[in-house]
């Protein structure tokens, strides 16, 4: 009985210290960097082109902060890509990085693979296409 006891608490320890860094809902930069690199290159710890340039694009629509919450100032545009409404249609949009990088990814997959085209990101995706 004691072992099991024991072998519980090492269990719950270990949730407890490692659950936080690996969850989706707590969005630190080094977090938020990976979901925009498996959204994009699809791996996570592999770095493509594409997902430079979603980084890049995110680091300037956030101003610099890599923030899910980050608002435009008529609130009309939210998150890591500033996207609106209209990102309902790509995907399930929540304040979290990984559901706002796929959902990016398919509207720029949508956007033929232009990150200025259709208005999406007319000034922080210039230069990347």
């Amino acid at each position: 009985m004691l072992r099991r006891l024991t072998a519980l608490g090492v269990m719950i320890a270990a949730l407890v210290l490692v659950a936080p860094a690996q969850s989706h809902w707590q969005p630190g930069q080094h977090n938020t960097l990976h979901a925009i690199t498996w959204g994009f290159c699809g791996h996570k710890y592999r770095e493509c082109g594409a997902g430079k340039e979603a980084k890049s694009v995110a680091y300037c629509e956030t101003g610099s902060t890599y923030s899910v919450w980050a608002k435009s100032s008529n609130d009309l545009w939210w998150g890591l890509f500033q996207q609106g409404e209209y990102s309902r249609g790509f995907g399930n949009w929540k304040w979290n990085p990984w559901a706002q990088a796929d959902s990016a990814f398919r509207a720029w997959k949508a956007n033929g693979f232009c990150w200025t085209c259709n208005e999406q990101w007319p000034t922080c995706g210039r230069g990347h296409d």
